[in-house]
């Protein structure tokens, strides 16, 4: 009788498309009030720790493992979480997405196997009878893109073979316990969008590699805790770029925590020259994957050679990972030394504009006479008030006088990048730098963007960190904005002649420009906090410096070419 009726939801249910992030949300403010702190590098990973004492905490939706050298703190962790949410404790762990756990404590091992696993994806594939194979990947077989089908006959015969299924299963297996098998599902990984019969018959050869070594596991025993890494590379494996494909793997307590195999981006003339461009260009991914959990270690105090000492290594986190307020991300100019910089044409000198605020200082020419210097000296520190000191001081530009728009071209389809790994001192510097942007408003929380772009982190001359955005997808689908740029050689001219000029820099002159309200969820990058969008307008998109230059020649139309010369962000006074 109360068919017309209809339910409205108070809570989150299964199948609405934001329910796990809105549970991620959720769960991340509670873990953190009781003192865990998120792993940079896996956001699914927390940490506690009390001096020697640690917790590691693995979420994976709502399931929840936990790890520690501590059974009074685990449990009363597990006694805490019962009391924020409704927890069933399922006791020791056996087995965790598809992966058995198997201790041995009286030789202190921990073995983690897939061979159920790998049992189901040989049912699913019709290949638990099949032959048993010695190697994951036959000797002497190269394959290509010329092993795909050409006719629509042939092309329409292998949609009916569940190639990239087959791939992802293998993925799964290779990602998680089986490093052996990571070269040859690369192989096979990069003809998923057109596979033909000789890429299948490399897939199944996997997986009668897997049907003989599916008891295969990783075993890690409580031994010394040294990394150790091997590399290896081929020449020219792959037959369509003549690329060759390089690997490694890094183990500690004698067991694999990281391996991977790659395409080399350059081709290389020898099997020497593959070996050093993958040890060079490869080492800082290595490095940033295998060694970034080293703050971790140094938590738990692991112990070394030396009795008398515990070795804490170096901590990061203790370092300025950016100088403060640089929010001024101008990364496709590289880092001069000191001595490219070019140097003033004359000597100058630090003048306090405020003298008990001392990070108020302006540079005069040293060779100024008086009363010149002294008139000069006293105007400017009676409009001091018209130079921003920080971000917070920026009045920013009124949208109706001007706003950068993207104009994207509706006919390319948005790109959402495919999220970057990044190494702990990256994370940790763009943390800085997010939280900064956020305290000056210079970006918002995103909702639902349709382009999302990585956040590049480049190193200083300093040693410092420096956020750029790789808008590359962006740009692509923005037109040019034809807005000319001032000739330099024509301004060289028009100074020529003049006895005193000023040189400014509007630093972060970008950023007080706003984005179009329709274009801002377009700039959208990743974060550990989440997705955030520009309000005004960063450096690094196609039209910025035009959409700059179009706002100075407007604010400063009746003085450029008489007492005032502008170049995008660089502007000059001359008398």
């Amino acid at each position: 009788g109360q068919e017309h009726l209809v339910c409205k939801l108070k809570r989150s249910i299964y199948g609405l498309k934001q329910a796990s992030r809105s549970w991620n949300i959720r769960f991340d403010e509670v873990v953190q009030s009781y003192g865990f702190t998120q792993c940079p590098d896996e956001h699914c990973v927390y940490k506690k720790s009390d001096g020697n004492v640690v917790v590691f905490l693995g979420l994976y939706v709502d399931d929840i493992l936990l790890i520690g050298n501590s059974v009074k703190m685990l449990s009363d962790v597990k006694v805490w979480l019962s009391k924020q949410f409704d927890m069933k404790d399922l006791g020791e762990v056996g087995h965790v997405l598809g992966i058995k756990v198997i201790r041995d404590r009286e030789k202190r091992k921990l073995c983690l196997s897939q061979s159920t696993y790998i049992d189901t994806v040989l049912k699913r594939f019709n290949m638990q009878d099949s032959k048993k194979g010695d190697l994951p990947f036959r000797h002497r077989i190269h394959l290509s893109k010329r092993m795909s089908p050409k006719t629509p006959q042939e092309i329409e015969d292998m949609k009916a073979v569940p190639y990239a299924s087959a791939v992802g299963s293998l993925m799964y297996a290779m990602l998680c316990t089986r490093p052996d098998i990571c070269y040859a599902v690369g192989m096979v990984a990069r003809y998923q969008s057109n596979p033909g019969p000789e890429h299948w018959s490399a897939v199944k050869h996997i997986l009668k590699y897997l049907r003989t070594t599916k008891e295969y596991m990783l075993i890690y025993q409580a031994d010394e805790l040294l990394p150790l890494g091997y590399t290896d590379s081929d020449f020219q494996a792959d037959r369509d770029e003549s690329k060759s494909t390089s690997r490694f793997v890094f183990t500690l307590g004698r067991g694999a925590i990281v391996w991977r195999s790659v395409k080399q981006k350059c081709v290389a003339d020898s099997t020497i020259e593959a070996e050093y461009m993958f040890n060079s260009l490869g080492l800082q991914h290595i490095s940033d994957d295998a060694v970034s959990e080293e703050p971790n270690h140094n938590d738990v105090a692991l112990p070394t050679s030396d009795p008398l000492t515990k070795d804490r290594g170096r901590r990061p986190g203790k370092e300025p990972l950016l100088e403060e307020d640089e929010l001024d991300p101008r990364a496709q100019f590289k880092e001069k030394s000191r001595s490219d910089r070019a140097k003033p044409g004359e000597d100058v000198q630090l003048i306090y504009i405020d003298e008990p605020v001392f990070h108020k200082s302006l540079r005069i020419g040293s060779h100024l006479q008086e009363p010149l210097r002294s008139e000069l000296i006293s105007f400017l520190k009676h409009n001091s008030d018209v130079f921003a000191w920080k971000h917070k001081d920026m009045k920013g530009i009124d949208p109706g006088v001007a706003s950068h728009k993207l104009n994207l071209d509706r006919t390319i389809r948005p790109v959402v990048q495919k999220r970057r790994k990044l190494g702990s001192d990256r994370q940790k510097a763009l943390e800085e730098e997010v939280k900064k942007l956020i305290d000056n408003k210079f970006i918002k929380e995103a909702r639902y963007p349709t382009w999302v772009s990585n956040p590049v982190l480049v190193k200083k001359s300093n040693g410092l960190w420096r956020l750029c955005i790789d808008f590359s997808d962006l740009n692509k689908a923005c037109p040019k904005d034809n807005y000319l740029l001032p000739h330099i050689d024509y301004m060289v001219d028009a100074t020529s002649g003049h006895e005193l000029m000023s040189f400014m820099d509007a630093y972060s002159g970008y950023n007080q420009i706003p984005m179009d309200p329709e274009d801002s969820e377009h700039t959208s990058l990743y974060s550990a906090r989440g997705l955030y969008c520009y309000t005004m307008m960063p450096f690094g998109l196609k039209n910025a410096g035009a959409t700059y230059q179009r706002l100075v020649n407007k604010m400063f139309a009746t003085l450029i070419g008489h007492t005032m010369e502008v170049y995008v962000d660089n502007m000059l006074v001359k008398s």
